[in-house]
């Protein structure tokens, strides 16, 4: 079986790829060098999708930083290593992170985070206890002064 699309077909599925929901070029290109082993037909079809609006690195960006901040609940950290991974620019990567993620509800979810685990924790150790909420908010991406403010914020004693 040939493992190949026609660029007419590669261009059909691209565009379906895209539509289903926002992709980043790098995760195209992928897709494509799978299928075409020209790398022109693959700038033509990467350029095609741009004009055509299925392919829009701030639309990318921005669904991504929304999607994995206030469904995933990811920190900022973790949103910004996932962004390079798909080679979105650090400019971009920043502008969206401010524009899109508001202080006040970037401290809320931190505070739930902590209370969160708190419940969930059956640690007796205030110490350990302090530790694991202190890896798992780490773990999620985000900064350790904004896990520290948050602790102190919510009063408790370690």
């Amino acid at each position: 079986m040939d493992d190949t699309w026609d660029k007419q077909t590669a261009i059909n599925k691209a565009a379906r790829f895209c539509a289903y929901q926002e992709r980043s070029e790098l995760e195209v290109r992928k897709k494509l060098k799978g299928r075409i082993t020209n790398p022109a037909i693959i700038e033509e079809i990467i350029e095609r999708l741009t004009d055509e609006g299925f392919l829009n690195e701030d639309r990318f960006t921005d669904a991504f930083v929304k999607g994995k901040f206030f469904q995933k609940n990811w920190g900022k950290i973790k949103i910004r290593f996932a962004l390079r991974s798909h080679a979105i620019s650090e400019e971009k990567i920043n502008e969206s992170l401010e524009r899109l993620i508001p202080a006040k509800a970037y401290e809320e979810t931190v505070n739930d985070l902590i209370t969160s685990k708190i419940n969930r924790t059956k640690e007796k150790s205030p110490l350990k206890l302090k530790g694991k909420v202190f890896q798992h908010l780490a773990g999620k991406g985000f900064e350790q002064d904004v896990i520290f403010a948050a602790w102190d914020r919510l009063g408790f004693d370690v």
